[in-house]
């Protein structure tokens, strides 16, 4: 039985995909601690992993995170020199024989160098590879206000770096190597297919294609009304969904008179009676079970967050993609080019009822979509799945020379 420790960010979008991974590794026999925050505990208990708080509050805003990847990259960094000093003390404590960590996870990287064990990164985002070639031209717009605004946090972030690389004896960090945190072996939950760029990714790389989202027991939503129902369902995700009273009202006045029903998720929004009167055709929820509504959903309206659009791809599901960020902004671009949906993602795109009714009704009724889905939801069961990231891993225990925990 070998002893596992796993960090990742106190997020739904970076834990879901780790839950299936994490179980299998349990019922397998090894021991595993998982590091997140602690408003996680409820979501890692059910996997049968020892569930630890990091020693120090994850404090970092998740908006703010999620908005700018040069400020995002200081708040990593700071966060790992702050919580490192404590951690490592934990962790060796805990002599394990292995590390798995979330590609954000710089600490991560670091404690597993510095106890000398093997190392697993775990990658719940399509990889910076994909933005800085092929991707280049598109998003260089976007980079140039992002490296505008976050200016202010390159010289510490760099100063940070120097000081890993002093205290820890890491390699000096570049902005990109805060989300990439590379390892021997490096898990994706995407196939090759889906992902953008793939042949530009080294054979270290294993896209596994998308693990499934955690099972949903004893939900309350009323499941019944959607049966024989043309379903769009539409959500912004858990992170960046409040502030959007403008876009609900918009697609309340898109669809209330369209022979469908819509599934809104508001997500932080919870202001609901600012969308009254609602139509009799919405199902309006703060939170509403994705992994449930997916088999009835016939257009989804999402964010494209990663879990989200390989929740809609899984279940053959077209979509519509709306990003708030610019990970999410890869996303869109992938859905569109794949021709798995349809993504608003240029200012030129105007988000007004109108427009919303057209983009339903093309994913409703264009043949093609459904074509192209049948061809990414074969590649996602030639991935491999968990069964071919457990083999790579034990691979690896086996092949890594023995574990120094001075």
């Amino acid at each position: 039985m070998a002893k596992l420790v796993f960090f990742n960010l106190p997020a739904y979008g970076h834990i879901n995909p780790t839950l299936q991974l994490t179980r299998e590794l349990v019922q397998r026999g090894d021991e595993v601690w998982y590091y997140t925050g602690e408003a996680f505990e409820a979501s890692i208990a059910p996997t049968g992993a020892h569930f630890r708080p990091y020693p120090l509050p994850f404090d970092i805003d998740l908006v703010e995170i999620s908005q700018n990847i040069f400020r995002s990259a200081r708040m990593l960094m700071d966060y790992a020199h702050a919580v490192l000093p404590a951690l490592l003390e934990e962790v060796r404590a805990l002599q394990p024989d292995y590390v798995i960590h979330d590609s954000l996870c710089i600490w991560g990287k670091v404690v597993a160098r510095q106890l000398g064990v093997p190392a697993v990164c775990s990658s719940a985002i399509m990889q910076p590879v994909a933005a800085s070639r092929p991707y280049r031209r598109i998003l260089a717009g976007r980079m140039a206000r992002m490296l505008w605004q976050g200016k202010s946090a390159l010289l510490p972030f760099f100063w940070k770096s120097l000081l890993l690389r002093r205290r820890y004896g890491m390699p000096f960090y570049y902005i990109p190597h805060a989300y990439i945190n590379r390892e021997a072996l490096n898990l994706c939950y995407t196939s090759r297919y889906v992902h953008p760029a793939a042949e530009l990714l080294g054979p270290d790389y294993l896209l596994i294609g998308p693990p499934g989202s955690p099972p949903v027991s004893n939900s309350p939503f009323p499941l019944h009304l959607l049966q024989g129902k043309k379903v769009v369902y539409i959500s912004l995700g858990t992170v960046v969904s409040a502030g959007q009273l403008p876009f609900y009202r918009s697609c309340i006045e898109a669809f209330r008179e369209m022979d469908l029903l819509v599934v809104l998720s508001t997500g932080q929004f919870d202001e609901l009676q600012a969308l009254e009167p609602i139509p009799p055709n919405f199902i309006v929820r703060t939170y509403a079970p994705q992994p449930l509504l997916m088999p009835y959903t016939h257009v989804f309206i999402s964010h494209g967050g990663m879990n989200s659009i390989h929740d809609a791809l899984r279940h053959e599901v077209p979509l519509l993609v709306i990003p708030q960020t610019f990970e999410q902004t890869i996303n869109a671009i992938r859905v569109q080019e794949l021709g798995a949906g349809i993504s608003w993602w240029k200012k030129k795109d105007r988000i007004t009822p109108q427009n919303l009714q057209a983009a339903v009704k093309r994913l409703l009724t264009e043949p093609a979509f459904a074509t192209n889905l049948r061809k990414i939801k074969a590649s996602f069961e030639a991935a491999g799945g968990i069964k071919r990231a457990i083999e790579a891993i034990e691979h690896l225990k086996q092949a890594s020379p023995a574990k120094q925990t001075s």
